[in-house]
This record gives structure tokens, C-alpha cells and sequence, in this order.
């Protein structure tokens, strides 16, 4: 991913305050021309499962069907909320918490966002004025992929979605669980022709 954003110079970059962000961010501005602003905000942290983190899918889907219900958005529950856990609804207000942030700092045109998967989605729902329901509607994440939001005037687009074709190395999207390159996910929504003012790369 460093070698695929190398020519992108960044104004700032934000991310998560969990460690493996943090060095995926530092690994990503390592070949910057000059010092990026370094942001670190607890807000892009990834949903929080409660007594079920770390157990595998399966395991806590027996403990709880309602989490099979929340993976699969057949029957879209923002507000479930298993125990000591997030609900998605609550993620998505504290998205929105760090969109306001992201939009309001004037760090520059070019904004690198280091985060996880299902936060991330919910930030790309605030970002362009959507609901928690679209966490289900924009589909997931994988590990190491690249999407960009633009900015305009008086709106927000998402420009490219989930794009993990730099992973051109099969052993290398192996590693990351992915079993082939991916291809880029077509955003929902009308298309903007207007030059962006800012651009977030999450």
C-alpha cells in the first residue's frame, strides 16, 4: 500500500489510536518529502464487540444469533448492542463527531484516514450525509484497501471503494486473507464531475 500511495503528497493524516494504525500510518508517510501533521484520535477506533471480542464469528453468532443478523444487513440492526459492546449506531455518532473534525480542521487537500474496517464505513457515511444504514449498503473493507472520498463545495462523493488491486503479489493478498487482487467497488450515488476543494484516502 506505501509503494501504491507513494506519489500522493499529504497535507495531514489522522488515525486510530490502536497500535496497528498507528504503524500502518507511519509506514505510509515514511516516504513523504517532507513531515506530515500526525493526528491521533480515539474516534476512529474500531467497533467494540463487548464480552465477545476475540472470539471467532462462529462462536459468538451460537452465543448470540442477533450477530449473525448484524453481519449479513438482510435485517439491519443499528441499534443492537451486545454486552459492554458498541452498537452501530453509536460508532456511526462518533463518525460523524470525527467527520465533523476532518472538515473543520483545514489541514490541507489531502488527507490520509488510518483506521479499521467497520469504523471506517460508518465514517464514509457521515462524510457524505448518509445514515448508519448505509454501513450495510456500501459493503465491507478488506485489509489494506484504499478508498477516497472527495469533497465538494456542498457535497460529498465517494470516488473509489474497498480498492485492493495494488495487492498484485498473490502471496502478499494471501497473507492478508484476500485470495485474489480486488477489484474496485463501483460507489452508489450520482457521480460528480466538479473538482473536489479536499480528498480523504482512508
Amino acid at each position: 500500500m506505501a509503494r501504491h500511495l507513494a506519489e500522493v503528497r499529504f497535507d495531514a493524516v489522522y488515525t486510530s489510536d490502536l497500535g496497528r494504525a498507528k504503524e500502518t500510518a507511519e509506514t505510509l508517510l515514511a516516504g513523504q518529502a517532507t513531515p506530515v501533521p500526525f493526528v491521533v484520535l480515539n474516534g476512529l477506533r474500531e467497533i467494540s464487540d463487548g464480552i465477545y471480542e476475540g472470539w471467532s464469528v462462529a462462536a459468538a453468532v451460537e452465543a448470540d444469533p442477533r450477530i449473525a443478523q448484524r453481519l449479513d444487513g438482510k435485517a439491519p440492526m443499528p441499534d443492537y448492542t451486545p454486552p459492554e459492546g458498541e452498537s452501530i449506531r453509536s460508532v456511526f455518532l462518533r463518525q460523524q463527531e470525527v467527520a465533523s473534525r476532518l472538515m473543520g480542521d483545514g489541514a490541507g487537500s489531502r488527507i490520509l484516514v488510518v483506521g479499521h474496517g467497520w469504523a471506517l464505513r460508518l465514517l464514509a457515511a457521515a462524510l457524505t450525509g448518509r445514515g448508519p444504514e448505509w454501513f450495510w449498503k456500501l459493503g465491507s473493507l478488506d485489509p489494506a484497501s484504499v478508498s477516497v472520498i472527495d469533497l465538494h463545495d456542498e457535497s460529498a462523493s465517494i470516488t473509489l471503494w474497498n480498492r485492493a488491486g495494488h495487492l498484485a503479489d498473490q502471496e502478499e493478498a494471501a497473507s492478508l486473507g484476500l485470495p485474489h487482487p480486488q477489484a474496485v467497488r463501483e460507489p452508489q450515488g450520482p457521480a460528480h464531475t466538479e473538482v473536489a476543494t479536499r480528498r480523504f484516502y482512508c
